[in-house]
């Protein structure tokens, strides 16, 4: 049984997590492999704004969260504690 607080356990760091593995992008048959890993049609950047909603825990989370359109956005790379967010 997980318990509410397992993100403060040092002993459970990987819940719900993959296996690592390399880092790669495919490509087509089709395509060069030896081009930039951008030219690939299974490449996607992810930069840009993005939407999110900051709460100072997990328990401020309101029970319809997901049906909630209200929205913060922050420029993408980047992390939101330089945007005003919790602290670095």
């Amino acid at each position: 049984m997980i318990q509410t607080n397992y993100h403060e356990d040092p002993q459970q760091l990987h819940i719900n997590t993959e296996k690592n593995r390399n880092y790669y992008i495919p490509f087509s048959p089709e395509q060069d492999a030896f081009a930039e890993r951008e030219t690939s049609h299974r490449f996607v950047l992810l930069n840009g704004s993005w939407n999110f909603r900051y709460y100072e825990s997990f328990q401020d989370l309101e029970n319809n969260f997901l049906e909630i359109n209200q929205y913060n956005e922050i420029p993408v790379p980047s992390n939101w504690q330089l945007h005003g967010y919790d602290v670095p």
